[in-house]
């Protein structure tokens, strides 16, 4: 045989083993295209390639499975080097967090809806008569309060209350299926249902519910002290172990499975997302996803920890013009969108919308292309159990398929293969996640 470089390649990957003649051993050439792959990533193959041979030889009766491929630098690289991620962030309840940032602004406007605006203070004072309201009417961690209200800033104090009480919130959106109310309330049980007007039509007679604007609810309620709890009102101290919220998913199976949410990772969640979009105490957050919705916790963090001001649309608010109109009007500044709805508006429409975070489903290219432009846009993943987002990306730039990122704080991701085995970067594997956001 006579070698010959012909100065390109006629496959994309072309390997040519052969054994050496007149010695042991075998001779290769990996022939590759330098349009689609660069050396390092070749390099890395042959290593590969070698690894697994080297390690059949030397124990024939192996299984395949049982090779290893990664050597000791690239598992250093995807166990450790790409999971430097440990943070030492407060282990402090969520409205414990809010209290403390009410405490430093509490004249700022927390909240804006319909128009009007309610600043920290008196939104913590709401959330404080209304928490002790629930623990006289048995509220504490460990217990489920529904929520079937509707979007505004008494929600809002709602959520606030039940978390300061220890107990979890359980949010059953009044546009829900009745079927699938009817599941919630019987799977989840909640000590008893919050609703005003006819929000509550939906749920099941058996279920308790309390109407917040009943003359005598809001009687009681408003004789109640404005000041902060203290452990000592609570069946037991607030902890970050305790669960913040139970939301409900649609399941592998089709079936709706409830997922319990705990405080741990809401602190780690919020100082991701107000670090990546630049979000400060200035800036303006649309309550996009319903509270149905797990990126709802997110919005609604995020926001009240860092003293930024929520913006709640109305129902006709969030679809279409309705929130091109909000946004240009209330002058929102930050936004969590999924891509299939941002893919049918003009992003020139909303010119003070300056940090995007996109999620839930894949980006397409052309839509992270337009979008991106002029502004700071993000992608988010992150499963129910992760505390809403797990990775979260570099700012997107050009017409690209969107990453889902890097860990964020005190999270680990790893890509594995058969048996639960590390793969190298650029394999194929699926995808497990570890840390302290793990419900």
């Amino acid at each position: 045989p006579v070698p010959l470089d012909l100065g390109i390649s006629k496959f994309d990957l072309l390997w040519s083993v052969r054994e050496r003649p007149g010695s042991a051993g075998i001779h290769g050439i990996l022939e590759y295209s330098a349009d689609l792959y660069d050396e390092a990533t070749v390099a890395g193959l042959v290593r590969r390639l070698e690894r697994v041979l080297r390690a059949v030889v030397a124990d024939p009766d192996r299984r395949i499975s049982g090779v290893d491929l990664l050597q000791d630098d690239e598992r250093q690289r995807v166990l450790v080097e790409w999971n430097d991620t440990a943070r030492q962030l407060p282990r402090t309840p969520w409205p414990v967090l809010f209290e403390a940032r009410t405490a430093r602004r509490p004249d700022a406007i927390a909240v804006r809806h319909d128009g009007d605006g309610i600043g920290y203070a008196e939104l913590n004072a709401r959330a404080n008569r209304l928490a002790r309201w629930l623990l006289a009417h048995g509220a504490g961690p460990e217990t489920v309060i529904g929520l079937a209200l509707p979007r505004s800033a008494e929600l809002v104090a709602a959520v606030l209350a039940v978390v300061k009480t220890g107990a979890a919130y359980l949010s059953i959106d009044p546009d829900l299926p009745a079927a699938r109310a009817r599941f919630m309330c019987a799977d989840a049980a909640p000590l008893y249902v919050l609703t005003t007007g006819t929000s509550g039509e939906r749920i099941p007679q058996e279920v308790p519910c309390h109407r917040l604007d009943d003359p005598a609810v809001r009687a009681e309620v408003e004789r109640h002290s404005a000041v902060d709890l203290t452990d000592a009102e609570r069946s037991s101290p607030l902890d970050a172990s305790h669960p913040a919220y139970l939301v409900y998913t649609s399941g592998s199976t089709g079936t709706p499975k409830g997922v319990q949410v705990t405080h741990q990772g809401l602190a780690g969640l919020a100082v991701a997302h107000q670090e990546a979009l630049g979000l400060d105490a200035d800036a303006r957050v649309l309550q996009f996803a319903s509270l149905n919705f797990d990126a709802s916790a997110c919005e609604l963090v995020m926001t009240l920890l860092a003293g930024a001001t929520l913006v709640v649309p109305r129902p006709d608010q969030i679809i279409g013009d309705g929130v091109v109109a909000l946004i240009d009007r209330e002058r929102v500044s930050h936004a969590m969108l999924p891509p299939a709805f941002i893919a049918t508006l003009d992003p020139a429409t909303v010119p003070t919308l300056r940090a995007l975070i996109t999620g839930g489903e894949a980006c397409p290219p052309d839509v992270a292309a337009r979008w991106s432009r002029g502004r700071r846009m993000l992608n988010a993943y992150g499963p129910t159990e992760s505390t809403v987002c797990a990775t979260l990306s570099a700012p997107l730039s050009g017409e690209i398929a969107a990453p889902i990122g890097r860990p964020i704080a005190n999270t680990r991701v790893y890509v594995l293969g058969p048996g639960l085995r590390p793969v190298p970067a650029g394999v194929v594997g699926q995808l497990y996640l570890a840390g302290a956001g793990l419900a």
